[in-house]
């Protein structure tokens, strides 16, 4: 009986494994209102940076491609990192800080209410974004260090291309007098 037992876990424990990522159903909007701010600084850098990093860089699952369209959550996500424990409230961005964005960024960025409003429905049920394009949520700056007031910040990150080409991680972010750059990762990486 015991082996029985052990045998019909494992089985359900890989059965688990090689299924898509859940998807994030973020809701309809909540009013505007400002981001957090990061000290000392106008955080709309500090997610202009992070965006234009995952776009460029070798976290977004697909390195080397240019997304046509961008599709950026209009509102910061504490659990952008790990969005299956998406439960917090969320922080709308102002229109103003998302055409501040849009224009630090560059390209087609488009500011979206849900995953929902930026994916169609793909094979096997699986959410593809439309237009070969990428989501983003980003959870809100938060500042790091020994002085909150330093120049360097994390920011949750979530892209989405399909069930099988998604991410969940934190970005480190460093001021200098150039502006802020990401300069690695914190905590768990999620791939799809």
């Amino acid at each position: 009986m015991r082996r029985a037992l052990v045998a019909v876990l494992v089985v359900l424990a890989a059965a688990g494994c090689g299924r898509p990522a859940p998807i994030v159903d973020y809701g309809p909007s909540p009013a505007p209102s400002s981001s957090p701010p990061v000290s000392g600084s106008d955080p709309v850098d500090v997610y202009a940076a992070a965006i234009s990093r995952y776009l460029t860089g070798s976290e977004n699952s697909f390195s080397g491609t240019t997304f046509p369209v961008v599709f950026v959550l209009d509102r910061l996500d504490p659990a952008a990192a790990s969005p299956q424990a998406a439960n917090e409230a969320t922080t709308p961005l102002s229109a103003e800080q998302q055409q501040r964005i849009a224009t630090r960024v560059g390209g087609d960025v488009r500011f979206v209410s849900s995953l929902d409003a930026a994916t169609t429905p793909g094979e096997d049920s699986c959410k593809v974004v439309r237009e070969n394009g990428v989501f983003i949520a980003l959870g809100p700056a938060k500042a790091t260090g020994a002085d909150t007031g330093s120049d360097t910040a994390e920011v949750a990150v979530h892209g989405f291309v399909a069930c099988l080409g998604a991410t969940w991680f934190t970005y480190v972010l460093r001021r200098d007098p150039a502006g802020w750059t990401v300069t690695g990762t914190t905590g768990p990486m999620a791939i799809s």
